[in-house]
């Protein structure tokens, strides 16, 4: 059997020879999916408090469950936090979704009653 193809990250542009690497998309320097994937972001007090990026649909209720948390925290604390959810694959105007009670510099975040993933 020939060996796989060598995988270039698109991100840091760093190749890998692993098999798994090329067939997944996965760049063991970024440790990160690189295809078909979202970033979700919490900020808390206008910093990241976490980011991720979801590689698979699978792990997208995962991960949001621990950003709520993490915005829940900043909410008890009284602290200001929002949720990104970024998908480059999505035409501009539809890539992002925030929502949050932070309104400073925000394009519109609104206040959420329901998550997403519990949709």
């Amino acid at each position: 059997m020939p060996p796989a193809p060598p995988f270039t990250c698109p991100r840091c542009q760093r190749t890998s020879h692993h098999p798994d690497d090329a067939a997944n998309g996965y760049c063991g320097n970024c440790h990160a999916f690189t295809r078909a994937q979202l970033r979700m972001r919490v900020y808390v007090a206008g910093k990241i408090a976490a980011e991720e990026w979801v590689g698979s649909p699978e792990l997208v209720e995962e991960i949001g469950v621990r950003h709520q948390a993490i915005a829940e925290d900043a909410d008890r604390a009284g602290r200001v936090w929002l949720v990104e959810i970024w998908d480059p694959d999505a035409p501009e105007a539809a890539a992002c979704l925030r929502f949050g009670t932070d309104r400073a510099g925000m394009v519109e975040p609104s206040q959420v009653k329901v998550w997403p993933w519990m949709q």
